[in-house]
């Protein structure tokens, strides 16, 4: 007899696998196969949810850093300009009395004086640097032709109020004009840098940001950084001379990825333009660490899912699949010769007339 009719013989057992078996370790496979579908595009989108959410923040922050400083400038600017209005050039003691008042005002000014169109201060706060020469000066050129906000420097002598002798300014100057209108000389205000870094610090804590202030040459002229934060990075200094608003992502400290905000040239509304710009570094965050978070939860919400599903696959073969196995139990002892009443089963269609097909098939043989 040859092989494969040994093979058919009757009554041999089918070296296969039960229904049930099959259906539940199909189940799994497939479920396994879904999960690493899912996961993977999820991981991916995590990733870049994460790079655009971390460039949104630094972004929105550079934003809110730069309204929030350039109105408090923009205060000492308003202030400047009422002043210029009332003063009387032809009263240099009422003038004096203005600017005596500005340095009372907050200790934000750390001097202030009105200088003729010929380029002598003819009266400065509290009686000082009165008939200097600041013709040359180019807060006094650009003050006459208009107003401007010059470059920080380093004052020469102490000034009223200051801990140093080398204390950070920054001159605001504006046009003092006749009844005709015509510039007849220019008032000034010395703005204290270290109130303009306080204040930044204050807004940057409260945004949880590092934030820095750079000058037109690219100088760092105000910052804030977190305890134990490096210094801006020298890319990001380069990268504000691209004179346009942008994000960049750079490899920081132990080669982690910092993102960048840049805004060059801080605008204010009702004053001459500063010539700063505003850089915005988030902390450094673990690459990646948001996909985790969102790998992780995924991975959750499926392994109830796959909890669910064993459940349903386990009901499932229960009432649907044992039935069927029963059956076929019953239809080899039917078809060994034994005298068995078959069970009647109604989970199914398929069982039901199965049941009955097996019933007819035992009373015909009886």
């Amino acid at each position: 007899m040859s092989p494969s009719s040994d093979q058919n013989r009757p009554g041999q057992r089918v070296r296969a696998p039960h229904l049930g078996t099959a259906f539940i370790a199909s189940s799994l496979i497939f479920g396994l196969i879904a999960a690493l579908v899912i996961l993977g595009p999820i991981t991916r989108y995590g990733r870049s949810f994460q790079a655009e959410v971390q460039t949104d923040n630094a972004m929105r922050g550079a934003r809110a850093l730069e309204v929030a400083l350039g109105r408090a400038i923009e205060r000492e600017w308003d202030s400047l300009v009422a002043v210029a209005g009332n003063a009387d050039p032809g009263d240099p003691e009422s003038i004096r009395g203005y600017a005596n008042a500005v340095l009372r005002a907050g200790g934000r000014i750390a001097w202030a004086g009105f200088a003729d169109r010929g380029g002598t201060i003819r009266a400065g706060a509290q009686g000082t640097r009165e008939g200097e020469d600041v013709g040359t000066r180019r807060w006094f050129r650009e003050g006459l032709n208009g107003g401007s906000v010059g470059s920080v420097y380093l004052s020469p002598e102490r000034r009223p109020g200051s801990d140093s002798d080398d204390e950070a300014l920054v001159n605001l100057s504006t046009p003092v004009t006749n009844a005709v209108g015509q510039s007849v000389g220019v008032f000034v205000y010395s703005l204290r840098m270290p109130w303009v870094d306080t204040y930044l610090k204050m807004a940057a804590e409260e945004l949880e940001l590092d934030a820095f202030i750079l000058d037109r040459e690219g100088k760092v002229i105000a910052e804030r950084r977190a305890e134990g934060a490096p210094e801006l990075a020298p890319e990001a200094i380069r990268s504000f001379q691209l004179n346009r608003p942008h994000t960049e992502v750079l490899s920081g400290a132990d080669d982690r990825d910092e993102v960048y905000a840049i805004i060059p040239n801080m605008t204010a509304t009702q004053m001459p333009p500063m010539n700063w710009s505003v850089v915005v570094r988030l902390p450094a965050l673990a690459p990646g660490s948001a996909a985790r978070s969102l790998s992780i939860a995924v991975l959750s919400s499926l392994i109830a899912l796959f909890a669910l599903l064993a459940v349903f696959v386990l009901i499932f073969n229960r009432h649907f699949l044992t039935p069927i196995s029963r059956l076929a139990d019953i239809s080899d002892d039917v078809a060994d010769g034994h005298e068995i009443y078959p069970e009647e089963f109604g989970s199914s269609h398929e069982s039901t007339r199965l049941s009955h097909a097996l019933s007819r098939i035992q009373a015909k043989l009886q």
